[in-house]
């Protein structure tokens, strides 16, 4: 009976250990800051850590996804290349993340705005 019951703490204790990560990432933006004016190619970038492992962080402009990373570039930051002359020119564009952990808990970072100037700034940049 002993042995029966090591054998079925020990199987609870492995669920638990296993499978109970509730605790959700943080992330923030990182990279524009808000209030910035960009133009051609902007690396939007994220910081995002969690207790575990970051799977993904989602990236969003306007409320609408366009793209993700699954790869740490550095320090724990994600980032996405956003290709300013497709969203739109002289214009106000607001920007956030959304990252997730190995058990899907996520959370969203803070929204910051960005001003997306292309004229008078060639293409590739000045």
């Amino acid at each position: 009976m002993y042995k029966f019951f090591l054998l079925v703490s020990m199987c609870c204790l492995m669920f638990v250990a296993c499978g109970s990560d509730t605790e959700p990432p943080t992330v923030e933006m990182y990279y524009p800051h808000d209030g910035d004016t960009v133009w051609a190619t902007v690396y939007i970038t994220a910081k995002a850590l969690d207790n575990d492992t970051i799977q993904y962080v989602e990236f969003f402009i306007n409320d609408s996804l366009v793209g993700d990373d699954e790869i740490i570039v550095q320090d724990s930051l994600f980032q996405w290349m956003w290709m300013t002359y497709s969203t739109g020119d002289t214009t106000y564009k607001s920007l956030h993340a959304i990252a997730y952990d190995g058990n899907e808990n996520s959370t969203t970072s803070n929204t910051i705005t960005v001003y997306v100037d292309n004229e008078g700034h060639p293409p590739g940049g000045d």
